[in-house]
């Protein structure tokens, strides 16, 4: 093996190009890695949940519908477009 070149490769600066790539090829392995991870844990994390009620999704599901944006109609501007022509903007 030659540790000359592979001490030369470590000590020299990267271009811009060659640090993309190599981002890019560690994000991948990290990518790769953290699925495998998910993989091997999922059937613990299923062991050591606690256990959900029956009425926890009907629960969700309610507090979804608190959180609505109401709908502007034709008939009935928005509060500020209507003060804004009440003030002559």
């Amino acid at each position: 093996m030659n540790t000359g070149y592979l001490i030369y490769q470590a000590e020299r600066t990267r271009t811009a190009a060659e640090q993309r790539a190599v981002d890019a090829t560690h994000g991948e392995l990290a990518a790769a890695l953290t699925r495998l991870w998910h993989l091997l844990t999922a059937p613990l994390r299923l062991l050591t949940a606690p256990p959900r009620s029956r009425h926890e999704g009907e629960r969700e599901a309610r507090q979804g519908t608190q959180h609505e944006i109401p709908q502007v109609t034709e008939e009935q501007p928005p509060s500020c477009v209507a003060a804004m022509s009440r003030s002559g903007r």
